[in-house]
């Protein structure tokens, strides 16, 4: 059974993009989410990136606020739902 998923894109200029984050509804809130976010920051430093970025549906700002990240820009739809844009720079 598939718990979880994340997905990174690494960019230009040392910036990474989280894609297609994800815990199955039944474990959320467990820290399943919080060990990906973790482990998906430390490969993205060991391969010398310092900036993550992700677009973030608005019911999960929370979570992301609570892991060190912030919002940008406007907002904006995606797929038709609405999503924020968030950053945040590893040290």
């Amino acid at each position: 059974m598939l718990l979880g998923c994340l997905i990174l894109t690494f960019k230009d200029e040392g910036v990474v993009k989280i894609r297609q984050m994800a815990v199955e509804t039944q474990i959320q809130g467990r820290g399943l989410g919080k060990l990906m976010m973790q482990y998906s920051e430390k490969v993205a430093l060991q391969r010398g990136y310092r900036e993550m970025q992700l677009s973030v549906r608005e019911n999960a700002i929370l979570f992301y606020l609570s892991q060190g990240y912030e919002i940008y820009g406007e907002p904006l739809i995606e797929v038709t739902i609405p999503h924020r844009l968030m950053k945040k720079t590893l040290l």
